[in-house]
């Protein structure tokens, strides 16, 4: 999908999706981005915050009649013993940053993944977010200088987004190969030469 569809997906502006943009996976082709629905879907999951456990206030809450100062300003001995007790502080949960590619993945995701990077699920699994971020902009290099990016309208009309996904790099770049041979192969046809149905040379017309 496009900038404005996956910002539209996600709810939020194209200013506020660019602000992101690292550490959301796209694709890059010259100046325009493309996003996965699932890279979209395993982001937001990755930003989960789970809710703090919750307090029960009446409990800590002081009963009716108990433990009582008296008017003449004698405390009872289970209010000296209770200011005696060290207050009890209440720590505020703590926000864990999301995890980077490819930690932040579900099973399916990095399977997607390794087969972007044409690797096994083992290696991925071993790489850190550093290698994988080079890896991945070395996979975009070399789709580039494979003519994929400048061939993808091309690619959509023959092989639709769900054959475009289901290939490997080097799948599509064979893809485009054949584009290309297809395209030379198909020589135009001159102002002079006959179509079919023409007289012969020397023929008469009617």
């Amino acid at each position: 999908m496009r900038t404005n569809d996956a910002a539209e997906y996600l709810g939020v502006t194209r200013s506020a999706l660019y602000s992101r943009i690292r550490e959301i996976p796209h694709y890059r082709f010259e100046r325009m981005l493309l996003f996965r629905r699932t890279y979209l879907d395993t982001w937001v999951e990755s930003h989960r915050v789970d809710p703090a456990p919750r307090i029960d206030r009446a409990s800590t809450l002081q009963r009716p009649g108990a433990s009582r100062v008296k008017r003449t300003g004698r405390a009872s001995a289970d209010s000296k013993k209770a200011r005696a007790l060290p207050a009890v502080t209440k720590e505020r949960p703590k926000r864990e940053r999301p995890l980077p590619p490819p930690l932040c993945g579900d099973d399916t995701q990095k399977d997607n993944w390794a087969q972007e990077l044409e690797i096994s699920r083992t290696d991925l699994d071993q790489m850190s977010p550093g290698e994988f971020t080079r890896a991945w902009e070395a996979r975009n290099e070399r789709l580039r200088a494979g003519g994929v990016f400048d061939h993808l309208d091309e690619l959509w009309k023959r092989l639709g987004q769900a054959g475009i996904d289901a290939m490997t790099p080097s799948e599509l770049i064979d893809a485009v190969s054949e584009l290309r041979a297809q395209a030379a192969r198909k020589e135009p046809l001159r102002p002079d030469a006959a179509g079919p149905g023409a007289p012969a040379s020397g023929q008469p017309t009617a």
